[in-house]
């Protein structure tokens, strides 16, 4: 079983921002690269991803909502209650977690995995999957 964080970038008030657009169509491919494989993949991701995986027809196991900071959306958080989620229902810390986020948080991301006692790839091949993220103009 491998387990998948997905963090949000560039939330937009009304709409999906096209930065979490593909952000659920990468998370989408490695999902299911993952069960081509025959690998089962407990998915987490943050509200406004989550809705765009959602409209993509992959369904999220768990959706984070809740932030310690209201207002703020913190990787260390996501983080903390994806593990919380994932070794309630059966990862282990010898299971794969893979973050995926845009390449700029990608890195804090992958640091915050590895923090919570799980493996997971290496930056580069992070990078190389999720492919290019962009900005959002709005």
């Amino acid at each position: 079983m491998k387990g998948m964080i997905v963090f949000s970038f560039a939330w937009r008030k009304n709409g999906h921002s096209p930065c979490n657009v593909r952000l659920a169509r990468a998370a989408k491919r490695i999902k299911e690269e993952f069960e081509e494989q025959g690998e089962s993949v407990l998915l987490v991701a943050q509200k406004s991803v989550s809705l765009a995986l959602r409209g993509l027809g992959a369904p999220v196991h768990y959706t984070v909502v809740k932030y310690k900071y209201p207002g703020r959306t913190d990787t260390e958080d996501i983080t903390a209650q994806a593990a919380d989620f994932f070794l309630a229902h059966g990862l282990t810390h010898d299971d794969e977690v893979v973050p995926v986020a845009q390449p700029i948080q990608e890195i804090k991301a992958y640091q915050e995995v590895r923090r919570a006692g799980f493996k997971t790839w290496s930056l580069l091949k992070l990078w190389w999957k999720v492919g290019r993220i962009g900005t959002d103009r709005k």
